[in-house]
């Protein structure tokens, strides 16, 4: 396994943190039409957190990917409370925010929320074998 960290500090972290992700998913020969979804819930995870911390003033956090053989495991390691993902991945139609976690958890294969001491961690697993999202 290996393990590379991002601290974010500010937008252009995250834009790094994209770039990031695709490198890894393209040198793990991962499709190129889920290099774009594990580019797209870095983002997604990464923008969540970033307006998290922006409105309470703790930046930074930290991006962690963990690259195993046989799959790219994406964490965001942030200060905070535990918070529950939707049920089903289910969308408020109602309402034009609140989409960036239904759509990670169609997009990955696996997606966990847990409380390690002081800080919240949010991982995101794709397989490389998986087909299913070409």
């Amino acid at each position: 396994m290996v393990l590379i960290k991002k601290r974010i500090f500010n937008e252009a972290d995250i834009w790094d943190a994209m770039a990031q992700t695709e490198r890894i998913a393209r040198e793990m020969a991962f499709p190129a039409s889920e290099i774009l979804y594990l580019r797209l819930v870095t983002e997604e995870a990464c923008t969540n957190a970033f307006e998290h911390y922006s409105s309470v003033q703790t930046l930074p956090y930290e991006v962690r990917w963990q690259i195993h053989p046989d799959r790219l495991e994406i964490m965001i390691r942030e200060c905070g409370q535990l918070f529950s993902l939707p049920a089903g991945g289910t969308l408020n139609p109602q309402s034009l925010r609140g989409r960036g976690l239904p759509l990670i958890l169609h997009l990955m294969d696996e997606v966990n929320v847990r409380q390690e001491e002081t800080y919240i961690e949010f991982t995101m697993r794709k397989d490389r074998s998986c087909k299913g999202n070409e």
